[in-house]
């Protein structure tokens, strides 16, 4: 019976040690009598770098039954001549050296155990080895304003990857010298925020996904300065005299720098010049309006290193707007040009009609001209048809001659039988001719004061009496004149426009409303007066002016004020109120310093006014709204 149990027990033994050992038990950690080779590993990223690449991976899920001893990295190109590149480790990342940068690659891992090698990953995403450029060759290194641009060539190895940009610097040695560095996809690169007067060497490295490469060799030293300006053109090259002597003119050129400033011979000045940019100048041109100063003019800029060269340009008579316009006995504009070589000989301007009663053919025109000529200041002539036409003006057989010496006219107005000129002679009266009839056409000038600087000039009615208003620049004084007797009527001490604004002031009078209006060009101010008392009745200040327009003409129109801004739009002031505002839809390409007031004679139907350029082409018509 103990043997039996003796057998028994070894029976079962025996069998389940059969057992165990058919399940793969007894080794640990997956190990078995039959181990196999282990799985494929996870490729992860290969990183590229100089003539390797580093393959990241992680371990396959089954080592085969075996501890696996090492992984194999292989990396291989399809492109001719490429070498690839084999290395074993025992973890992620391997390093694959000695292969071609510039190349595209792919790369594998597999891993080995005791069984062997195991089945390969799946392939990474290609890569290129690469490293940083070379350097770059230094070029030429060209100075400008505060600034350098640098030329180079590329480098002839890139280290296998593609430049994607190149950096110049720029250094002095000078104490407080700025440095100076950018950055650019090819040559040359402009280095700014230098410092003028300095010497300056330069160099440039180049930028690839490896890296940034060797600085070239350094630049000759250069210095940067402000180039001398150089003047292209004037715009316009024909220009007309404003009632003020003012001409809105455009410099065109090169090197334009803030500071620079336009200057024209003979006697004439530059007043608010502006340097938009580097290539543009805008300004107002101050003629002698004298009338002395008729002819070419030569301008150059100043600033930078020096001067330009200069251009030449023409100034002609006082606002040549082309259109004839009589009311009544009214005369109404300046019209027309007497040009040097003309008229026998006379240079001037013709600054309008006026049709007298029972005179000469009936149109009578005044031209002044300057001092020194053969006739008088103040010069008659009448149309030879009775037409208001500057063709036919033919010269009087006698002219108007004023007590006190020849004329040196400013503005010339007419009103009905009376003419009034200001600043007639050096001590800067005002005269007045009275013309009646055919028998007293000729009568002597008569001298009123007007100050010691009249500058503008407008006639009007006041009590049934003809009246020149004159502003006295220098005294910020308005000046009523009897324009019969050229009597001081009333003068007046200007308040609202500031003392020496430059750049003028212009009068326009209101009859029928008993007011008149001085404009101050420079400061952008009205002052709207009563006629009989000259008393200030408000003044618009710029705050109620339309914003950034700067005004250059100024007429009456109607019961409003129309005023021509630099850029070609129009304000229209009311005189009653003091209310401004754009013209809506009404501009020229021009700066407008013509401006004419439209009246029944010249056919249109509306009221409104003509915007004349300086160039003497035809005026554009345009309606209030």
């Amino acid at each position: 019976m103990a043997r039996s149990r003796i057998v028994f027990a070894v029976i079962v033994i025996c069998i389940l040690s059969e057992f165990v050992t058919a399940c793969g038990g007894g080794n640990g950690g997956g190990g078995n009598n039959n181990p196999t080779v282990p799985g494929a590993p996870t490729i992860g990223t290969a990183i590229p770098g100089n003539a390797q690449i580093s393959v990241a991976f992680t371990a396959p899920a089954s080592n085969g039954g075996a501890t696996i001893t090492s992984y194999t990295a292989t990396c291989t190109s399809s492109s001719s001549g490429s070498s690839s590149g084999t290395v074993s480790g025992t973890s992620s990342p391997i390093i694959v050296t000695g292969l071609t940068n510039g190349d595209p690659y792919t790369c594998t891992v597999y891993a080995t155990n005791s069984v062997g090698n195991g089945p390969a990953s799946t392939a990474s995403a290609a890569v290129s080895p690469a490293t940083f450029p070379g350097a770059p060759t230094i070029g030429t290194a060209t100075p400008g304003n505060a600034q350098i641009s640098v030329a180079f060539t590329a480098p002839a190895n890139n280290g296998g990857a593609v430049i994607t940009s190149y950096t110049a610097t720029c250094s002095s040695s000078s104490s407080g010298s700025s440095s100076g560095t950018a950055s650019g996809s090819s040559s040359p690169i402009i280095v700014t925020g230098l410092t003028n007067g300095d010497p300056y060497t330069c160099t440039v490295y180049a930028t690839n996904s490896a890296g940034n490469s060797p600085s070239s060799a350094a630049s000759a030293a250069v210095t940067p300065t402000i180039p001398a300006p150089t003047l292209t053109a004037i715009g316009p090259n024909k220009v007309y005299l404003t009632p003020t002597g003012i001409v809105p003119v455009t410099f065109t050129g090169t090197n334009f720098v803030a500071g620079d400033m336009p200057v024209c011979t003979p006697d004439s000045n530059v007043q608010n010049a502006i340097v938009v940019n580097s290539t543009t100048i805008t300004a107002y041109l101050v003629i002698d309006s004298s009338h002395a100063g008729y002819g070419p003019r030569q301008c150059e800029v100043t600033g930078g290193t020096g001067s330009s060269n200069a251009i030449q340009f023409t100034v002609y008579g006082q606002n040549p707007v082309g259109v004839v316009q009589l009311s009544g006995e009214k005369f109404l504009l300046n019209l027309g040009e007497v040009i040097a070589g003309q008229n026998s000989g006379h240079n001037g301007y013709l600054d309008g009609f006026s049709p007298v009663t029972g005179a000469p053919n009936g149109i009578h025109c005044y031209v002044g001209v300057p001092a020194g000529v053969t006739v008088d200041n103040l010069t008659e002539f009448w149309t030879t048809d009775g037409n208001p036409n500057t063709s036919t003006c033919g010269i009087s057989s006698s002219v108007p001659t004023p007590s006190g010496g020849g004329l040196t006219v400013t503005a010339i107005k007419v009103l009905n039988s009376y003419v009034v000129a200001i600043q007639p002679s050096a001590t800067h009266k005002i005269a007045c001719v009275s013309w009646i009839g055919p028998a007293n056409s000729n009568n002597t000038v008569l001298i009123g004061d007007a100050g010691s600087a009249p500058q503008s000039l407008a006639m009007g009615t006041n009590a049934g009496k003809t009246r020149a208003y004159s502003y006295d620049a220098a005294g910020q004084a308005l000046y009523e004149t009897d324009a019969a007797t050229c009597s001081n009527v009333l003068n007046w001490a200007v308040t609202g426009i500031t003392a020496g604004a430059p750049l003028g002031t212009e009068i326009v009078m209101f009859d029928a409303l008993g007011l008149g209006a001085l404009i101050s060009y420079g400061d952008n101010s009205v002052t709207i007066f009563s006629e009989s008392t000259l008393k200030t009745i408000t003044t618009v200040v710029p705050t109620g002016m339309p914003a950034g327009k700067v005004p250059i003409s100024m007429i009456a129109v109607d019961s409003v004020i129309v005023i021509g801004n630099l850029d070609g739009t129009f304000t229209e002031l009311n005189p009653v109120n003091g209310s401004a505002s754009l013209i809506p839809s009404v501009s020229v390409s021009f700066p407008p310093t013509g401006l004419v007031s439209s009246v029944t004679a010249d056919g249109k139907n509306s009221v409104g006014f003509y915007a004349c350029p300086t160039d003497g082409t035809a005026c554009l018509f345009f309606s209030l709204p």
